[in-house]
């Protein structure tokens, strides 16, 4: 079996985000939080456009990294790709069923919403986390490719 590029799933998977917000685009699907006082509104179509920007931009950023002489773990890539992939199909599953299964509150201020606010956040927090691993990724291979770069020359 042939390996392909990681950019190519990133460039994939924002694509295919994309095509599923096309279908989310009616005014009824949104996703709301409540933060005390203040209230968060996006629609569906605009969460996809967002999540498949990130997925293009990181995309691009592993396409970058293919020209050019600088190698990232190959470890930390593969976790970074799989964890975010990941967390995007289980961030659409998750909104696809909330919003599924709401349903009209005799009295909206003691609704069932806190799930879905609490699967958002965490949601929202594990997909920051995986981020964080791919900064970390360049980060020290930039480091050591600087390095060793310099280190050689040296010798």
């Amino acid at each position: 079996m042939k390996y392909s590029k990681t950019y190519f799933w990133f460039v994939f998977t924002a694509v295919i985000i994309f095509i599923i917000g096309m279908f989310y685009k009616t005014s009824e699907d949104v996703i709301v939080l409540n933060n005390h006082d203040t209230y968060f509104v996006i629609s569906n179509f605009d969460a996809s456009i967002i999540f498949a920007s990130i997925f293009a931009l990181i995309g691009f950023i592993y396409w970058i990294l293919s020209k050019t002489s600088l190698k990232l773990n190959t470890l930390l890539s593969k976790i970074h790709s799989i964890a975010s992939i990941s967390c995007v199909i289980m961030f659409s599953i998750g909104i696809f069923y909330y919003n599924k299964i709401k349903t009209e509150n005799e009295f909206p201020l003691f609704n069932d919403t806190i799930d879905n606010h609490s699967f958002i956040t965490l949601s929202f927090i594990i997909f920051s986390f995986i981020q964080m691993l791919f900064i970390t990724n360049l980060c020290t291979s930039i480091l050591a490719h600087f390095y060793f770069n310099n280190r050689t020359k040296k010798l």
